[in-house]
């Protein structure tokens, strides 16, 4: 049984969604990996309970962009984590020191 979005246009969104896009944002500014791992896990969320809902809850683009700040914040920050630990085992090895200009 299929259901009807509800009288006046557009579904309503759902909350999960808008989460997702939140702490996907937030996973750049300022909560780094562990925003981008909640933006994957309720953007995951939404868009299985929007495909649940028919056609009742909106969301899904929030959701989809959600996981894409997702996914890009943590491969971000692993390159962080990368690059610092090879800038640490140059530096520290070699006992050298970035002098100031």
């Amino acid at each position: 049984m299929t259901q009807v979005p509800p009288a006046g246009g557009q579904p309503k969104n759902e909350t999960l969604a808008i989460v997702s896009l939140i702490f996907g944002i937030s996973g750049f500014v300022c909560l780094g990996i562990i925003g981008s791992i909640v933006a994957l896990i309720t953007g995951s969320m939404a868009k299985k309970k929007i495909a649940a809902s028919g056609g009742t809850l909106g969301g899904e683009g929030l959701a989809k962009v959600g996981l894409i700040l997702g996914w890009i914040g943590i491969v971000l920050n692993i390159l962080i984590i990368i690059g610092l630990i090879i800038a640490f085992v140059f530096f520290g090895a070699t006992g050298m020191q970035i002098q100031p200009m």
